[in-house]
């Protein structure tokens, strides 16, 4: 590390050093030194336990792993830190081997997010990488498109705890949901699954998942090729208890047909269905924004709380049991809504606190002529664009916005 010099010459330099270039040195030196100089080094050494980790913030991982090497308490501070990490979010582009190295220095961690390494593919070894596989509960391998089916073989085979698995944007085909299930269905464990653009599924290898993941509670499906078939065949585990469902952009659907006990919000913006049918008792969220060719929507959803259908510009039929606990309701644009299907929403009068109208230009006077008086919760109501309500009802409307 040192030249072959005298140790009070030594002793003279690093006298120039601050506490922050002597740690830098040691770092770009990369070198264990000798007894001697580490005596001599010592008052650099012995900085408050707080400094210490205040500077270490500012390093990278590998850079902290390296300090560890100075001394045995710096070292024990290292270790006491990484093991209070329990995500692990290695930095960009980082080569394989220097992940693979990273995780294997937290001995707590349970959670790997590889989103910055867009070119990692050692994925089998990341079960053996980790101190505990075993504790391993969240992976999220979005974008990253050397993800192969026989990778997740690998890990659901190893790792049986896996709880928030997130694929999103990779090529994985129906072999790989095959594996996630087939492990899945032993254990039980997994609760959070996102496939969003994963554009290789189809409704064979998604049947395999709703079949035998039976503690699913969130499932993104978004932009995939997902079709109305898998829903009309009733694939659903029996005691699946899923609550948070994402069909946005799935343009192959060409009508919606769900029986979810427990679903509490579905968020499916986007769609090209004509016609959606709900049975979801617990729902408290319905988002169907932008579904322009939407004509019809049915069900019973007596515990909804907010329904956001802004841009469905063809719906005009809205039936079933809409409950009167709504709090938030967005027609903007709904030019076809009928009189009858208006007067739904309008039945929450009591708890309805934004009432979004804009640009129905089929609303009259007698259409709105209740909501001054009979709506106490309302503090938001934009009526811009209906054309066919006069000016004095649109000035007591706006008069409830404060």
């Amino acid at each position: 590390m040192f030249p072959n010099v005298s140790i009070d010459i030594i002793a003279n330099v690093l006298q120039l050093f601050t506490i922050e270039e002597a740690i830098e040195y040691l770092i770009q030196a990369d070198i264990q030194p000798s007894n001697e100089v580490l005596h001599v080094f010592s008052s650099y050494c012995t900085i408050p336990d707080t400094y210490f980790t205040m500077i270490s913030s500012y390093l990278t991982v590998n850079e902290v792993a390296r300090l560890s090497r100075v001394n045995r308490h710096w070292n024990e501070l290292v270790r006491v830190s990484f093991a209070t990490v329990s995500t692990i979010l290695p930095p960009k582009n980082l080569d394989d081997d220097s992940v693979l190295k990273m995780i294997s220095l937290f001995s707590n961690a349970d959670s790997l997010i590889l989103t910055k390494c867009s070119k990692f593919s050692s994925f089998r070894a990341i079960p053996f990488s980790f101190v505990r596989e075993k504790a391993i509960h969240s992976l999220n391998f979005s974008g990253l498109i050397y993800l192969q089916d026989r990778d997740l073989h690998v890990i659901f085979q190893h790792c049986s705890r896996i709880q928030v698995l997130d694929i999103s944007g990779t090529g994985i085909t129906d072999a790989g949901l095959e594996y996630i299930s087939f492990y899945d269905e032993r254990h039980k464990a997994l609760e959070v699954l996102k496939l969003g653009k994963c554009t290789e599924l189809s409704n064979h290898g998604l049947g395999y998942v709703l079949y035998r993941c039976s503690e699913l509670r969130y499932l993104d499906l978004r932009e995939t090729f997902v079709t109305s078939a898998l829903f009309d065949s009733n694939p659903w585990h029996s005691d699946m208890k899923l609550k948070v469902f994402i069909l946005t952009q799935c343009k192959r659907l060409s009508n919606l047909n769900l029986q979810l006990t427990y679903l509490e919000r579905l968020i499916a913006s986007n769609l090209l269905v004509k016609s959606i049918e709900l049975t979801t008792p617990n729902l408290a969220l319905l988002n169907l924004s932008q579904s322009k060719h939407l004509t019809r929507l049915s069900g019973a959803m007596p515990c909804l709380k907010s329904i956001m259908l802004s841009g469905c510009q063809s719906l005009s039929d809205c039936v079933g049991d809409f409950g009167n606990s709504l709090e938030s309701c967005n027609l903007y644009n709904c030019r076809k809504l009928s009189r009858q299907s208006f007067d739904l929403f309008m039945r929450s009068h009591v708890c309805l606190q934004s009432f979004v109208l804009k640009g129905l230009i089929q609303l009259t006077d007698e259409w709105v002529r209740n909501l001054p008086d009979e709506f106490p919760q309302l503090t938001e109501c934009d009526i811009s664009g209906c054309k066919g309500l006069s000016g004095n009802v649109v000035a007591r409307v706006l008069s409830l916005n404060r």
